[in-house]
């Protein structure tokens, strides 16, 4: 009952009081604006909205400065037509042609210097550092050699000269023999070589140069390299064979002996031996790498290796050259 008397009085004052909202609202409309703060702006007065005439005469005033510039800067440019002139071809822009296509041209070349610019930069900055070429440069490496030959092994040991050259020391011990040679089982499991004459063992030590290729296009983890290098080759010979009467050549009487058991008999031959490899390391390890060899081995003795028996249907039953492709896998550790 009270709610009902109070929206009585109420609804009087609210129809008394509708005309002066309507005036305030008429006042709100003529006054200017106050925007409301979004976004960190700080309030302020909007601008009324621009009449139509006012916006021909902004627009006019404009043509009018464009004009006048455009004239200046068409006479600049070497134009006798002027702004009006234009104008009355239905063309208002102006100058506005002759300098939109100033700027395409400025803006290409400057584009094309940019792009020129940046182009010389990479083609003369310098490769990025190859912070291994100094912790792979000296090694030491335990080498497993594989021949036409048979198996060797042996030793290398390599002292960084520069990011890219290292001096390279390498002894190994291979056997050496005929490629003609041919092993047979006997019947009792013994191992029998026609025509064999002595056991041979070539002990290389060469000492030459390593360089590593493509050190800055190549990731640090494969280390290509070539290899070079000479020296002196020590040949051991020992009979096969108890050759009793000493005309090299197996009799019937005589029997075939094992590796070890005449190597006291041995005779040494003197040469020198050449190595050309190509090869690459691999890994990244902090105290150890791989690597893989592959290349040629040559070796001259001036005094002739005796390999097989002297039987007349035996040809260079002797040799002083030893030709035979190499592969090698190397184990090192860091230096």
């Amino acid at each position: 009952q009270h709610a009902r008397q109070a929206a009585q009085q109420v609804g009087p004052e609210h129809e008394a009081a509708r005309p002066q909202h309507g005036l305030r609202r008429a006042l709100a409309a003529q006054r200017p604006q106050q925007r409301r703060p979004r976004d960190g702006h700080p309030e302020g007065p909007q601008p009324f909205p621009e009449r139509p005439e006012e916006r021909e005469q902004r627009q006019h005033a404009a043509r009018q400065q464009d004009g006048a510039r455009g004239d200046q800067g068409r006479a600049r440019l070497g134009h006798t037509e002027t702004y009006a002139a234009a104008a009355a071809a239905d063309r208002r822009d102006g100058y506005v042609p002759d300098m939109c296509a100033l700027r395409v041209v400025v803006s290409f070349l400057l584009v094309v210097l940019v792009a020129g610019s940046a182009g010389a930069q990479d083609r003369v900055a310098p490769p990025l550092p190859d912070t291994t070429a100094a912790r792979y440069g000296s090694t030491g490496a335990l080498v497993l050699v594989l021949t036409e030959y048979g198996f060797g092994v042996g030793g290398s040991v390599r002292a960084r000269l520069t990011d890219d050259v290292s001096f390279l020391t390498e002894l190994s011990v291979g056997a050496g023999r005929d490629e003609r040679e041919q092993s047979f089982l006997g019947f009792f499991g013994e191992r029998v070589t026609p025509f064999k004459r002595n056991y041979v063992a070539l002990i290389p030590l060469h000492v030459g140069l390593e360089r590593r290729l493509f050190r800055a296009s190549v990731e640090d983890n494969f280390r290509p390299f070539v290899q070079a290098s000479v020296g002196p080759t020590l040949a051991l010979q020992w009979p096969y064979f108890d050759d009793l009467d000493g005309d090299g050549r197996r009799d019937a009487t005589e029997e075939a002996r094992g590796p070890l058991a005449t190597v006291g008999d041995a005779q040494a031959r003197v040469g020198v031996g050449t190595v050309l490899a190509v090869g690459a390391f691999f890994g990244r390890g902090r105290t150890t790498t791989q690597a893989v060899r592959f290349g040629f081995e040559g070796t001259y003795f001036p005094i002739e290796v005796d390999l097989l028996e002297i039987r007349p249907d035996v040809e260079d039953p002797s040799r002083q050259v030893f030709w035979t492709p190499v592969v090698s896998f190397h184990v090192a550790r860091l230096l």
